[in-house]
């Protein structure tokens, strides 16, 4: 094999072993490792020594560490401009990005008090897309600087645009922000499904529950939809309460005051006059293997069903069925002979975010999915497919229990349960009516459509008090 490159990484922990053994840097001669560890000076890291940065320009630079924001922050602020860094953005799948940030000056990479940056991880229930449609189409406010940024993005705006915002919003827990910034956390919801340390998957991880702790612990808030989300949130993650705002979270705002029938009508023109059922189950299957559940869970591998005849099925009861994947599944193709059931698609980059169409839905059916605790803003029943319940328990576990009690609406464990729902609904027969209520009681704390600007009266207040400690 030939040694086309003499490198130095930057970062001895997990990631860089993992990026090590996985034989991705096999054709780079790696000259060491950098560590900002003095403790680990000296000592070998896969066989590599671990030596104290060096800013020389001479080294070439690979950044191998989940830190690798607060690196490149580092790099830059000592002098280094050019450097690359190991991305992984779809799990296995290492890119070596190369950026060079030469051209910029010191006033082009100087911080700006008042912005704020979005950090969207995809546009299926994106809070901070929605936050910014709110900003630019509803909300008159300009005491603060919105900009919006993809958080896999690799091109060089990514990092720059941190460097320059004050403040920056996640959905995510992923990327390790610099500790001078203030960092907010919408995160992606809360529901039955285990999460954090309450995930099963993770019981026997107290390493990755850990690093999960000490991430969230970093965040200057976290966006709350009201106190039942704090304690099971906190819970997760092992977070005092102080860390929550109760502000309701963007996404339903958009949920509230858009017109999903025009906007589902546009994207499904044979869907208009039809009653509308949206199932958005939830995965089955980490990018990693690991599995949560069964494939057979999903409706449409339930024993009792047939694409052809429950397309005709839909047809006579003038249903219009879409199916809503999950962000981690592959999209599924269907026959193009069915009429009545289509795969919405995946929002792509520069589309309006699937909250925009969700209130189109006259019915809602998922499984364990978070989405249903959002839907019952809108007042409309919910179905809940559960065909494997005991398996999902078992591997992914519950937060919330007992599972029946949480759920308010019918459980679907066949086809026919399913057709006997949606006769009683069109009998006005809807039995979950005080449940769902019940369950919006305790897990909102606002019906509104103002979250977004509770979101921003929280920012001021929270770039007010950051301003008079730094003085």
């Amino acid at each position: 094999m030939i040694l086309i490159k003499s490198i130095y990484l930057f970062g001895a922990g997990a990631y860089c072993r993992e990026i090590i053994n996985s034989g991705f840097l096999d054709t780079y001669c790696i000259s060491g490792i950098f560590d900002n560890d003095p403790a680990r000076w000296g000592s070998l890291f896969e066989g590599r020594p671990v030596v104290e940065p060096r800013y020389d320009g001479l080294s070439p630079i690979v950044i191998t560490s989940r830190y690798h924001v607060e690196i490149v922050c580092q790099l830059i602020s000592s002098g280094v401009k050019k450097f690359s860094v190991v991305r992984n953005n779809n799990f296995n799948n290492y890119q070596i990005i190369d950026y060079d940030y030469s051209k910029y000056t010191k006033s082009d990479l100087t911080e700006i008090k008042n912005q704020v940056l979005l950090l969207i991880w995809n546009r299926s229930g994106s809070n901070n897309g929605c936050f910014f449609y709110m900003i630019k189409n509803h909300i008159d406010d300009r005491r603060l600087n919105f900009i919006e940024q993809y958080d896999n993005d690799n091109n060089e705006s990514f990092y720059l645009n941190i460097i320059k915002s004050k403040i920056i919003i996640v959905e995510r827990d992923y990327l390790v922000l610099p500790k001078n910034k203030i960092v907010i956390q919408f995160w992606h919801g809360f529901g039955p499904k285990g999460c954090g340390y309450t995930n099963a998957l993770w019981s026997d991880q107290d390493d990755k529950n850990e690093t999960a702790h000490q991430r969230w612990l970093r965040f200057n808030a976290i966006c709350s939809y009201g106190g039942m989300y704090n304690t099971v949130i906190g819970a997760c993650f092992g977070l005092p309460q102080n860390k929550f705002y109760i502000t309701g979270m963007p996404r339903n705002d958009v949920l509230l005051l858009s017109d999903g029938k025009k906007n589902l009508n546009k994207l499904f023109p044979e869907s208009a006059g039809k009653i509308i059922v949206m199932y958005m189950p939830t995965f089955r299957q980490y990018p990693r293997g690991e599995m949560s559940g069964r494939e057979e869970g999903y409706l449409y591998n339930y024993s009792d069903f047939n694409w052809d005849v429950f397309d005709e099925y839909c047809y006579k009861q003038n249903i219009f069925f879409i199916i809503k994947q999950h962000a981690l599944e592959k999209e599924k193709t269907i026959f193009d002979r069915l009429r009545n059931i289509k795969i919405f698609p995946n929002p792509k980059l520069d589309e309006s975010d699937f909250y925009h169409y969700l209130n189109g839905a006259d019915i809602l059916m998922t499984d364990y999915s978070s989405v249903y605790i959002d839907f019952l803003l809108l007042e409309r029943p919910v179905f809940f497919c559960v065909g494997d319940e005991k398996e999902y328990g078992d591997e992914r576990g519950y937060l919330l229990t007992p599972l029946d009690f949480w759920q308010p609406g019918p459980r679907i464990r066949s086809v026919n349960d399913f057709i006997a729902q949606m006769d009683a609904i069109n009998n006005n027969d809807d039995k979950y009516i005080d449940e769902r209520k019940r369950i919006k009681r305790l897990t909102h704390k606002y019906a509104d459509s103002g979250s977004s600007q509770r979101v921003i009266r929280m920012i001021l207040s929270l770039l007010d008090n950051r301003r008079s400690n730094e003085k």
